[in-house]
């Protein structure tokens, strides 16, 4: 199979987003005179995660996760800081972090060159997507960029996938593929939509899904193989 559409994932696809949420929150501890910790760093991330998790169920806004998660945060480790101005400087300093992963942006001229039509997909908020992709060098190579908090839709609604096709030029769905790291949100979601989808799994994770993906690559550059 040739796919002559391909949707990719933003954040740990083709975005280090590990690397940069964690510089972008060191430096919002040391804003609030807080001797950051990796301890601290890793109870933020399970907080983050979970407030994201509940979006993507629906049982959400995306709007509430800025505040929630580090109204939630801060209080457990006793700061009186205010949890919307530590949201804003947390997002502004990671807007402000572009660290792409090794090989992403080779892998998106080649397949441009090659006459694919891509698109960025990402739950992320506007703030920040819209400015690490300024920032990435990557814009040029996507005929639509979608992200969740623009659109009021989130991965793994189908109707963010088919808002998604809707912008880019008609192809049949065989022909379209997802490729992304989360299961949940990219690999369950293209499957909600009746698309092929590709696991982006380098850390060699166990399948979370009761169905696999159509494919899986530990690496970008296996990406190419895929597509045909």
């Amino acid at each position: 199979m040739r796919f002559t559409t391909l949707l990719f994932d933003a954040d740990n696809t083709l975005f280090d987003f590990d690397r940069s949420s964690e510089q972008a929150f060191h430096l919002t501890m040391s804003w609030l005179g807080i001797a950051s910790s990796d301890a601290h760093f890793a109870r933020y991330l399970q907080i983050n995660r979970e407030c994201w998790a509940l979006a993507e169920r629906g049982e959400l806004p995306l709007a509430k996760i800025k505040y929630l998660r580090f109204s939630r945060f801060l209080m457990e480790i006793g700061h009186q800081g205010d949890p919307v101005a530590t949201n804003d400087h947390y997002l502004d300093a990671l807007a402000s972090t572009v660290i792409l992963i090794e090989g992403a942006s080779e892998l998106l001229a080649e397949l441009q060159a090659d006459g694919r039509q891509l698109a960025l997909i990402t739950n992320g908020l506007k703030e920040v997507q819209r400015r690490r992709l300024a920032g990435s060098g990557l814009a040029s190579f996507f005929q639509a960029v979608i992200v969740s908090d623009e659109i009021g839709l989130v991965k793994p609604d189908p109707a963010f996938f088919r808002f998604t096709l809707e912008q880019l030029s008609p192809r049949p769905a065989e022909e379209v593929l997802v490729i992304g790291d989360n299961p949940h949100s990219d690999i369950q979601g293209g499957h909600n939509a009746g698309l092929a989808t590709c696991w982006y799994n380098p850390a060699r994770l166990e399948n979370p899904l009761p169905d696999p993906p159509t494919y899986e690559v530990r690496s970008l550059r296996e990406i190419v193989e895929v597509v045909g």
